[in-house]
Parts: structure tokens; C-alpha cells; sequence
């Protein structure tokens, strides 16, 4: 990799990676840059184009790029397990600390539980918590403060590191504008989000937890399921995942981008005295391959740090001294440096540039050479960043600055969803294995436990709602478009009004579709890209063969937009590692399971 790209790379960890945080958090970068648009991150935004199934497909496709388990290394690796399932095989085999309360202690954490949650009976007529109109407000104020904390930390970073008096001057007018906003909303939050009376419930429980850990774990268990969604087209399960700041990626919110320069005199003392070395950063041959090696005046691009949101993850209590494996399991973490386990650490915050460019010193071979490179195709990454084609009609003499502006054909996040290797986690409470050979476990072994799972799940809502199967009828039908031409891959969902479930098909090559359901309405609904959506209400009677034929309409062509949005980067994870866990205290009372809070 090239010296200049390594020194970058140093630059962003010098600006994102905190001093006092360096000996518990890590950035890995992406070998290549994964680019994003709109429509990959939009899936929270209800106000946007999707339709709710490719919402639903956003939203999972991020959740399992988000929640995979890294390697603590400077390069992003993982071990193909989802940190929702770490944490379901910890719900299914842990043992809780059990510790009496006295009436005194009861009253108190009863009091602090009632006025941050409250009880409901949830659709499966089971009962649940709920956070209270307290809470909520809490939350509310509670976000308000980070996003105008980071526009602070943002704006403290761009003052830091202006090179322009000028600029600096109303960058520090800037920073003190946001510091009294911070003032203000902290205040707002004291008086109208609960803040003191929030803070101090939690503190009690906190204090309490010794003793009342199983209210916690079983506040977390419920939130961790509340947070299960299925990707119902390819019957993929996953846990909301979202982050913060919400819409960063939208052009208006330029201001929350930070702009990190490097000049060709920081990279000796970068390289002098940073934290990667070349054989660190060293991937497999072909990503090496792709890296330009070009001699730059300065490199300039817009950089920002987004949190990602679990709210199903609590990494306290993981690391609460008062619970433990029922038998010998593998460690979480064994707390080393670097850590080693099947939960060793997880991505907290991930990093996005956009809008790069690089200034190249003139009259160098090297450069001519990478120039080349780059107009034929050979080569196209600095660092883990994509840079734009130049074409070939160019002079390369002509050519004196590299970019990354251009909206890339993005490498859907979907795809690389589609390359993770699936485990079966429950491979982990036979034995004591180590991650590679949870790796081995196979594809089909996770499928049968999944569906089991999902089958579960709806046995126990049919049970409950008191249903008893009944004979089906069969849909068939074909999908065209108004010159009566079959649709190839037209996605079909077929909605139950009254329980909203779905069951969604695909057209196949001459649009046809045959699907079997229960007697009873339903609301069909039809989509394809370049066609408008359509819904119509059909009718399945009981061992009989329905036909609907459905004709969508082409979507009205859009006026092209002359601005091009600049093409979003991410380049690579802030991860947080795990203290050894789990680490039990050893005199407390080991006979209590989650098992005792179903």
C-alpha cells in the first residue's frame, strides 16, 4: 500500500480515535471502501421513496453488515457470527446471580422500574414493558443532546485543524455558538426531559443490580426481542439496527462533515510515529493490486463518524460480574490484549469520506504510471478509497489531481450480506471450541434451527389467537405491463388484513406465479422496479384454484437531475473491545437462570 494512503489512514485514526479511548477501541478499515447510496441508508427515513419491502431489505441488509463480530486487527475481518446471536445463545445458557432483596430495596428498584417503564400485554397476549412517557421524553432530549454534541465535537475538530486564519477565526465563533447551544439543550433536557429523575432510577437499579439483576436481564431480554424483524423474502431474521446522526448522508448536511487534509510533509512524521505498520495493512493479492502507488502534494476529503444504534445490545451487563455460562462455554473475550473469544469486540461507530481529492506532484514517473493505471482500469484505490476513472481520452501530462466525487454503481450492501458465512451458534454450549471452528459449522445446520425458530414463533401465535388450520386454496396468475408482455421477477405480497402477516413470491420468467394460502381475503400487492406499485384486493376459497391476472403500469420518467450527489464511502468501523467476559464473582449464589423470566 502506498505511504500516502497509509499515512491518510493515520491522519483519520489521529482525528476519530481518542486518546484516552485507544486502549479499548480500534478502527478497522474496510480493504475497499464499501460505497453507499441513499437508498441503502433511507430505510429509517419514512419520507422516502422505498416501498416498505425494499425498506425492510435496507434495514436487514445494514443490520448484518452492522452486528457482524470483528477481528481486532487494523483491517476489517470477521468471524461470520452475528452479535444477536452471541446474545441469544447467552439467554438460552446463562445462570444469574440469586440474591434476596429486603422490602426496603424491592420498594425502591419497584419505584424506579415503574417510572421508567410500564406494563403492556403485547399482539401475542404475553406481557411486556414498555418505556414510560417519562423515558420517552428523556429520549427524545437525550438525542437532541448528541446530535448537537457532535455538530460540537465536528466543529472542534475543524477549528483544530484549519489552516486558514480566517476560516479559523469564524470556525472558533462557530464553536462557541454550539457550546451554548449545548448549554441550552441540556437545560431543556433537566426540565423537560426528566433528566436528574431518569438518571437517578437508573442509578438505583444500577446500584441495586447485585441484587436485582434479573429484573435487568429480563428488561433486556424482552427489549432484545421486541427488536426481532424478518426479512419475510428470503425468511432472513435480524434485530433493528440504526444510527446516529439520522440523515448525514443527505447534501444538507454538509456541515456535520469534517474536512481532513494531509500534506506530503505529515506523512514521514505519520509514518514515523503511527500505529500501522505496511504488513499490518496488507491484504490479499487482489485488493494489492488495485492500489495506485502516486508521489501527492496533499490530500483533502470530507470525513465523518456516524454511532450505530442497538437498542436490544447492553454491553454493561456483559460485562456485570453477576452472571455466568451454566456449563463450560467459550469466553466472550478473555480480556488480552488483543482479545481473544467469540465476542472479542463490536463495531460501535462506522467512517465515511466523500467528496476526495488528491493534488499530485508533476513531472513524476510514478505518477504517469498510476494515471495509466487508472484510465485502463488496472488499478483504482487509494488506500480503502475508491477514486473516480479518468478517461483515456485525457493527456496524462494534463492530469494533475485524482478525485472521488462521482456517484460509484454502488456494491450493494446486499451482496456482501449475501457472502457472510452462517454459524450455528448452539454448536458453542456443546463444547468448549474455539472461533474457526465455529466457522466450519454449516449453512445447513443454521437454516433448520432458524426455521425452527420461526416455526415456533408461529405455532405459539396461532395457538394463541386460537386458530385451527384449514384447507388451502391455490393462487395462480400471471404479471404483465400494458402491452401484455410478462414481467420477469415481479415481487407478489400477499397481505391478511386482519393479522397484516406476508407472504411474498416472484414472478418467474414468463411472469407467472402459483401460490398456496389459507381460505380468506387478502390484499395483493404487485412491484417491480420501473413500474408503479399496485394493490387489489383477491379471494382464496378452500381447495379451489383462484386466477388473477395483474397489468402494472411503467413509471412516469423522471426529469434528470443536473446537481450528482457525491458518491458516500465507508471506509471502516471505530470498534469497542470487551473486558474479559464472562468474569463472575465467585462468592455469590449461582442457581438462578433466565429460564426462571419466560
Amino acid at each position: 500500500m502506498n505511504n500516502a494512503a497509509i499515512a491518510i489512514m493515520e491522519k483519520i485514526r489521529k482525528v476519530y480515535l481518542e486518546e484516552e479511548m485507544k486502549d479499548t477501541q480500534f478502527i478497522a478499515y474496510n480493504p475497499i471502501a464499501i460505497p453507499l447510496t441513499e437508498d441503502d441508508l433511507s430505510f429509517g427515513d419514512r419520507s422516502s421513496s422505498l416501498s416498505e419491502q425494499e425498506r425492510l431489505r435496507a434495514a436487514a441488509d445494514f443490520a448484518v453488515n452492522m452486528n457482524l463480530i470483528p477481528e481486532v486487527r487494523p483491517i476489517w475481518n470477521h468471524s461470520g457470527i452475528m452479535i444477536w446471536d452471541i446474545l441469544d445463545h447467552i439467554f438460552a445458557n446463562v445462570t444469574l446471580a440469586k440474591n434476596k432483596l429486603s422490602e426496603k430495596e424491592k420498594q425502591e428498584l419497584q419505584s424506579a422500574k415503574d417510572f421508567l417503564y410500564q406494563p403492556i400485554t403485547n399482539e401475542e397476549n404475553e406481557a411486556a414493558m414498555m418505556p414510560s412517557a417519562h423515558l420517552i421524553a428523556y429520549r427524545e432530549r437525550e438525542e437532541q443532546y448528541f446530535d448537537v454534541q457532535q455538530e460540537l465535537h465536528e466543529a472542534i475538530i475543524k477549528h483544530k485543524y484549519e489552516e486558514d486564519p480566517q476560516q479559523q477565526e469564524l470556525n472558533e465563533v462557530h464553536v462557541q455558538q454550539l457550546e451554548s447551544q449545548v448549554k441550552q439543550v441540556v437545560r431543556d433536557w433537566e426540565v423537560m426531559g426528566y433528566k436528574s429523575e431518569i438518571e437517578k432510577a437508573f442509578a438505583t437499579i444500577d446500584e441495586l443490580s447485585g441484587l436485582g439483576i434479573q429484573q435487568l436481564w429480563a428488561n433486556w431480554k424482552d427489549d432484545f426481542n421486541r427488536s426481532s424483524r424478518t426479512d419475510v423474502l428470503i425468511d432472513r431474521e435480524f434485530y433493528e439496527t440504526s444510527f446516529i446522526p439520522p440523515a448525514f448522508y443527505k447534501d444538507d448536511q454538509r456541515a456535520k462533515w469534517t474536512i481532513v487534509t494531509l500534506n506530503r510533509e505529515e506523512i514521514s512524521e505519520l509514518l514515523k510515529n503511527g500505529y500501522y505498520s505496511k504488513s499490518e495493512l496488507t491484504t490479499d493479492d487482489e485488493i494489492e493490486e488495485a492500489q495506485l502507488d502516486i508521489d501527492i502534494i496533499e490530500v483533502k476529503a470530507e470525513v465523518i463518524r456516524v454511532e450505530i444504534v442497538r437498542n436490544w445490545f447492553q454491553p454493561s451487563l456483559l460485562m456485570n460480574q453477576n452472571w455466568k455460562w451454566q456449563n463450560d462455554s467459550e469466553l466472550l473475550s478473555d480480556g488480552e490484549d488483543p482479545p481473544v473469544g467469540i465476542l472479542p469486540a463490536y463495531p460501535t461507530a462506522m467512517l465515511f469520506v466523500r467528496n476526495v481529492s488528491i493534488t499530485l506532484e508533476k513531472e513524476s514517473k510514478k505518477n504517469e504510471s498510476a494515471i495509466t493505471d487508472l484510465q485502463e482500469g488496472r488499478k483504482f484505490a487509494f488506500g480503502p478509497i475508491i477514486l473516480d476513472q479518468v478517461a483515456s481520452t485525457i493527456n496524462k501530462n494534463q492530469i494533475h489531481k485524482l478525485v472521488a466525487t462521482k456517484r460509484i454503481e454502488p456494491l450493494k450492501v446486499a451482496h456482501i450480506a449475501k457472502q457472510i458465512p452462517t454459524v450455528n451458534i448452539k454448536n458453542i454450549e456443546k463444547q468448549r471450541v474455539s472461533p474457526q471452528i465455529i466457522k466450519k459449522a454449516t449453512l445447513k445446520d443454521f437454516a433448520t434451527i432458524k426455521q425452527t425458530r420461526l416455526d415456533d414463533k408461529r405455532l405459539k401465535r396461532i395457538r394463541l389467537k386460537g386458530k385451527i388450520r384449514k384447507i388451502n386454496g391455490t393462487l395462480i396468475g400471471q404479471i404483465l405491463d400494458q402491452q401484455d408482455k410478462p414481467l420477469d421477477g415481479a415481487e407478489i405480497a400477499m397481505t391478511e388484513p386482519e393479522s397484516k402477516e406476508n407472504t411474498i413470491i416472484t414472478a418467474d420468467e414468463q411472469g407467472n406465479y402459483r401460490v398456496q394460502l389459507e381460505p380468506g381475503n387478502y390484499q395483493m400487492t404487485v412491484s417491480k422496479s420501473g413500474f408503479l406499485e399496485k394493490t387489489e384486493n383477491v379471494t382464496v376459497h378452500p381447495r379451489k384454484r383462484s386466477h388473477y391476472k395483474m397489468k402494472l403500469q411503467k413509471e412516469p420518467k423522471k426529469e434528470i437531475e443536473t446537481e450528482v450527489l457525491p458518491s458516500i464511502q465507508l471506509i471502516g468501523y471505530i470498534c469497542t473491545k470487551l473486558p474479559k467476559t464472562p468474569n463472575p464473582y465467585s462468592h455469590l449464589n449461582w442457581d438462578y437462570t433466565v429460564s426462571h423470566l419466560k
